[in-house]
């Protein structure tokens, strides 16, 4: 909408602020505000430019929050981030610089710590298919037969 008049009926409209919640898995709930142009007379509505940066300012907020949670929650379970990068291979300090140096969290990275916390014995399944793929367990195999 244009000025203060309706581009459907041309009457008045009106600006109301209006506030909602988001929340990412795990993560926090956080409020946002943003505004809205309505028009009194028929009804029609939309968003103003604010919406969507105070949705991304919020997402992030709790996105953050997840990453903690998350990663309190492996220690739990006695898995570091370090054990993380390790065995799926990534570069150490990956994650954490994704998650906490970025001025968003990477959703990626946060995917993959979520996918280690439900299925923690991924982990285990992964580093011995890193183990063999790297030749420890099939060297084993060979020094085993050539005893025999």
């Amino acid at each position: 909408m244009r000025g203060k008049k309706c581009p459907l009926c041309g009457k008045s409209i009106m600006m109301s602020e209006r506030k909602s919640t988001t929340q990412v898995p795990y993560g926090s709930v956080e409020e946002y505000s943003f505004n809205i142009k309505e028009c009194d007379f028929c009804g029609f509505s939309e968003y103003c430019s604010d919406h969507d940066r105070n949705f991304l300012i919020a997402e992030d907020k709790s996105e953050r929050e997840a990453y903690k949670k998350i990663k309190e929650k492996l220690k739990e379970y006695k898995i570091t981030i370090i054990e993380v990068e390790r065995i799926l291979g990534l570069g150490i300090n990956t994650l954490e610089k994704k998650i906490l140096k970025k001025k968003s969290p990477d959703r990626y990275s946060i995917a993959i710590l979520r996918i280690v916390l439900e299925y923690p014995h991924i982990l285990r399944i992964a580093d011995n298919v890193g183990s063999f793929m790297r030749g420890k367990c099939g060297q084993e195999t060979i020094v085993s037969e050539e005893k025999l």
